[in-house]
């Protein structure tokens, strides 16, 4: 299933006197990438094809036994001048976990 994804891209300088990041900056760019539920290991894995890292991916279990969430969900923390943070909406993610049959613990 193909779903829009934000990347935030986040740059800034390190300044090793405040032991911290400076001048940050960031953009955002939409894409499309694939989630999708696979088998691994004999469990069923929540997998993001074409996130930044390429290894996005949650065990469903976790995922069924947190509440239902708001309007997005984090595939990808980011790391400033390395990775860009990822963000899916939760709704298209939801809709994928019901339409293979599953249900969240608090769902009856």
């Amino acid at each position: 299933m193909k779903i829009n994804s934000v990347f935030t891209f986040e740059t800034a300088r390190w300044d090793s006197s405040l032991n911290n990041f400076v001048g940050r900056k960031s953009r955002d760019e939409t894409r499309e990438i694939e989630v999708a539920i696979i088998a691994r290991d004999g469990k069923p894995l929540l997998v993001f094809t074409g996130g930044p890292t390429g290894f996005e991916s949650y065990y469903l279990e976790d995922i069924l036994e947190e509440p239902l969430r708001g309007d997005d969900f984090c595939i990808c923390g980011g790391t400033v001048n390395s990775w860009p943070r990822c963000i899916v909406n939760w709704q298209d993610v939801v809709d994928l976990i019901h339409g293979n049959g599953y249900k969240f613990k608090e769902e009856k």
